[in-house]
């Protein structure tokens, strides 16, 4: 479950971070669910180079660099937004299993 919220954007890191302190999760599966933050973290590296990368290219005119940085971008936000839905399904089906309802 750790895994999915991480994928999440909508959970700050933080407030993850003490659920977690004050739950029974062990330390094997607290940093198994650290990789959840590898998505986040690559789209917010790629957008800082890009958005780098298309200030200097408005200078030198590079047109098919910037479509390629903005397609880019483009496609980090869908892919972040894919798997915030399907962890957002696989969490609901484990709170529908849960409540006796799945």
């Amino acid at each position: 479950i750790m895994f999915l919220l991480r994928l999440s954007p909508l959970f700050p890191f933080n407030v993850l971070n003490y659920l977690a302190g004050t739950t029974a999760i062990s330390l094997k599966h607290y940093a198994i669910s650290l990789l959840g933050i590898i998505p986040g973290t690559v789209l917010y590296v790629y957008l800082g180079a890009a958005s780098s990368d298309l200030a200097s290219a408005g200078k030198e005119g590079k047109t098919v660099r910037t479509i390629f940085l903005v397609v880019g971008a483009i496609a980090g936000f869908a892919g972040v937004i894919w798997a915030s839905k399907v962890a957002r399904k696989e969490l609901d089906k484990i709170n529908n299993f849960d409540a006796g309802l799945g």
